[in-house]
């Protein structure tokens, strides 16, 4: 017992004297980042009911003990939108039904699956000792996935499009976060890397083009409709701009992230998906939304043109503007 407590203390010192580059060429907590004293102490071992604990002791509203980890919490204090929003849960001020909530024990909207003991924790989504191929260290199996969902990126200042997500290179935390230097790709067409990440958890709400809930029929009835919106082969204005027009979208000053086979936005080849609604973690509107009107300036709830839900739909559909 006390050779094997011996070694941990072993350990545990080597890895507090290993020097945390901070260089963001990467994620974070991968390679020369992976920095055990970061999140572990002497004896104390670990449990999922201790994640959310020790992520937001870095990554809580003050920042804790590690200034330059992003906040992934609660109000966002600086001028750049991030990426991803907020979570709700455990102090922050975002209702629970804004977006995803730490702690909670419902399950995932649109699915089945729900989380373990002590509810939501961020090590559902993320994986604390990293995932050097995955954006953002991403889970390769989120929820009631069976097999890897892997989501790619590249931290470059030109886009690989063979690449499912391009962040640009930036000295600034701040930068390397904001919503402004992230873009989406889409290295096949017809398919988002994102949205199958997604439905891991959220396995209900996905529609696209010849998947198993194909939207455009339903059972004993003549095509219609889609009745969930799709989120990997829907281009925008692809049938003559009749359900949803490109004209429009192009000519915006502030657009939804779209996803794009050429690299170009706004392009053609535009395609919805799962963030160009909703902010990863959530925001201050209802389901994490993007109440985005194209006017104003950029926020992390749409921007400040917007007068609620319906400008999000009117980034690509006509109907109804006056």
């Amino acid at each position: 017992m006390r050779g094997s407590y011996s070694l941990r203390a072993f350990v545990a010192a080597v890895c507090l004297t290993v020097p945390a580059s901070r260089a963001w060429a990467g994620d974070y907590h991968v390679g020369n980042t992976l920095v055990c004293g970061d999140c572990h102490s002497g004896r104390e071992r670990l449990s999922r009911r201790d994640a959310n604990r020790v992520c937001l002791s870095c990554h809580g509203n003050g920042n804790g003990k590690q200034s330059n980890a992003p906040n992934v919490v609660g109000v966002n204090r600086s001028v750049v939108p991030r990426q991803a929003g907020a979570l709700s849960g455990l102090g922050s001020p975002h209702r629970s039904e804004n977006g995803h909530t730490l702690g909670s024990a419902l399950p995932a909207p649109g699915g089945s699956w729900v989380a373990g003991a002590g509810g939501l924790t961020c090590v559902d989504c993320h994986d604390s000792h990293g995932q050097a191929s995955q954006y953002r260290n991403l889970v390769l199996r989120p929820g009631t996935a069976d097999a890897n969902r892997v989501v790619t990126y590249v931290t470059s200042a030109s886009n690989d499009r063979t690449k499912d997500v391009w962040i640009r290179p930036s000295l600034s935390l701040l930068d390397r976060y904001s919503s402004a230097n992230v873009r989406f790709n889409q290295p096949i067409v017809g398919q988002s890397a994102y949205s199958a990440w997604c439905e891991g958890c959220h396995s209900g709400t996905h529609e696209s083009l010849g998947s198993p809930r194909p939207g455009r029929v339903d059972s004993g009835e003549s095509p219609r409709g889609w009745r969930m919106h799709p989120t990997a082969s829907a281009t925008i204005g692809a049938e003559n701009d009749r359900h949803s027009s490109f004209a429009r979208f192009a000519t915006l000053q502030n657009r939804v992230p779209t996803l794009s086979a050429s690299g170009n936005w706004p392009s053609r080849d535009n395609v919805v998906s799962c963030m160009s609604c909703h902010k990863a973690h959530g925001n201050d509107n209802a389901f994490g939304l993007l109440y985005m009107s194209g006017r104003g300036a950029v926020t992390e709830d749409g921007d400040t043109g917007s007068k609620g839900y319906v400008d999000l739909c009117h980034q690509c559909h006509t109907t109804g503007i006056e």
